[in-house]
């Protein structure tokens, strides 16, 4: 059944909640499926909040720094401008130290089956994406976020905890992560909504 409020579909979720499953059900490419055996994170920003302030960059190096020092794998499927502004801002040479003494491993962005398999497989992610916030829920995979503030609650106190990129925060996260799982099965299908609005307008 359709909800409506005040003319508006309801559709109790991010349709997001339903691709991030659906992507897993098809078969990823090799070049992801060499790290599913591996202890790795993965890490992603892009922000504007981020990528425009200094501070806030010094902060995310120092967070990806001692993720490598726990001994995780990083892999990180980067945005072409991130890469840009950590040049124009002077940290991309963080960045080349940091790949010469660690397993840290950066690519081009992954296609979304790819990307979702990545998320499944992963210890953990670490990322300023609210996408992933959501994605991260429904396939139940731990998540730091890389921010000071968020826009949105999901996952918060399950699968997703607030960075506010303190170091003490983060050392709580790598020492507590395997705790951080979804209370209850997601039981909503808001596509399944979206599909019937459709069928039936």
């Amino acid at each position: 059944t359709i909800k409506r409020k005040q003319g508006i579909i309801v559709t109790n979720g991010n349709t997001a909640l339903d691709s991030a499953k659906l992507a897993l059900q098809r078969t990823p490419s090799n070049k992801i499926k060499k790290f599913f055996r591996k202890k790795y994170v993965l890490f992603t920003f892009h922000r504007k909040e981020n990528l425009f302030n200094k501070k806030r960059l010094h902060r995310i190096v120092q967070i990806v720094e001692e993720i490598l020092r726990r001994g995780f794998i990083v892999v990180w499927p980067i945005h072409t401008n991130t890469v840009f502004e950590l040049k124009e801002r002077g940290i991309w040479q963080a960045i080349v130290e940091l790949k010469r003494k660690f397993p840290f491993v950066t690519s081009y962005l992954l296609d979304y089956v790819d990307f979702m398999h990545a998320v499944s497989h992963s210890q953990f992610v670490a990322s300023d994406s609210g996408g992933l916030q959501t994605e991260t829920f429904a396939l139940n995979t731990p998540m730091l976020i890389l921010r000071e503030v968020i826009e949105q609650d999901i996952g918060i106190g399950q699968t997703a905890y607030l960075s506010k990129l303190d170091m003490k925060r983060v050392a709580w996260f790598l020492d507590s992560y395997r705790t951080l799982h979804r209370d209850k099965p997601i039981t909503s299908r808001p596509s399944d909504v979206v599909v019937d609005f459709l069928s039936n307008t």
